[in-house]
């Protein structure tokens, strides 16, 4: 009997961790996104920045993945690339980050759904931008963090 029950248990949690979507609730991640971003809307660019007084790109990250889904992610650009799971751009999901390699530097932004992603950028602040094909020509590579 006990070796039966084991196997059960290895097997649950086997394929937990291999579905690695099962808790995956885009609509709830979008909501907290939303929620975050009217927030933060608005909030002027800051380099190095991680407050509603001045924030880049990955401070904006760091600041959303620490409030909306008690995560604790690299606080730069370059350390968020090396995160997570790498994932396809085609295969994007709602919390997925987004990362972009600049003339200046490097990029990142949050996935919300229907080719939008939240970003603190240089000459808007914090804002929601579509992912037009001038983002699309400075893609890099999209990480998952929200398994």
């Amino acid at each position: 009997m006990k070796p039966y029950i084991i196997t059960l248990l290895f097997l649950f949690l086997g394929m937990k961790n291999f579905s690695y979507g099962i808790n995956y609730n885009p609509h709830l991640i979008q909501r907290k996104i939303y929620r975050f971003y009217t927030q933060w809307d608005k909030t002027k660019y800051k380099y190095g920045g991680t407050t509603k007084s001045g924030v880049d790109c990955s401070g904006l990250m760091d600041a959303l993945y620490k409030k909306e889904f008690h995560k604790r992610i690299p606080r730069t650009t370059l350390g968020i690339a090396k995160f997570g799971r790498r994932t396809n751009l085609k295969h994007l999901r709602i919390g997925d980050l987004i990362l972009f390699k600049m003339h200046h530097g490097h990029h990142v932004g949050v996935y919300i759904g229907h080719n939008k992603f939240m970003q603190s950028c240089n000459s808007k602040g914090v804002t929601i931008s579509r992912f037009s094909s001038y983002w699309h020509r400075h893609y890099w590579q999209s990480r998952r963090i929200l398994l």
